[in-house]
């Protein structure tokens, strides 16, 4: 296990959002907490974010593929489809640009960002 530096970015049509911090890199799974939601980037051959509060998000990615995603609270569970337009991942970087699906209605376009950095 690895202690990393990271700045993550999330932007869509009305804003963007960065967290720049540090987090814990074991194996092919990086985890860290941004205002008290602990997130996990699973960077597989499948690659997911999950988000966990007072709810749950798991989103799944693969270039040009649409992967079955899920948001979670106390009153059950929403079925979410994850549209991979763009993915790059190489040397400590990821890039995602996708659509997040509800049945067949569009809900949103992002582009999240993720650069990590051993912490020395």
């Amino acid at each position: 296990m690895s202690k990393i530096k990271i700045k993550a970015i999330l932007k869509n049509s009305k804003e963007i959002y960065q967290y720049q911090g540090k987090g814990l890199l074991k194996e092919n799974r990086i985890t860290y907490i941004d205002n008290n939601i602990k997130t996990v980037v699973v960077l597989d051959n499948v690659i997911s974010i999950i988000r966990k509060a007072d709810y749950q998000i798991s989103l799944n990615f693969k270039k040009d593929q649409l992967l079955n995603s899920y948001y979670q609270n106390k009153y059950g569970i929403i079925p979410l489809k994850v549209q991979t337009t763009y993915l790059e991942k190489h040397n400590n970087f990821l890039e995602i640009h996708y659509s997040l699906w509800h049945t067949h209605n569009k809900i949103e376009e992002f582009t999240f960002i993720l650069e990590y950095s051993l912490d020395t």
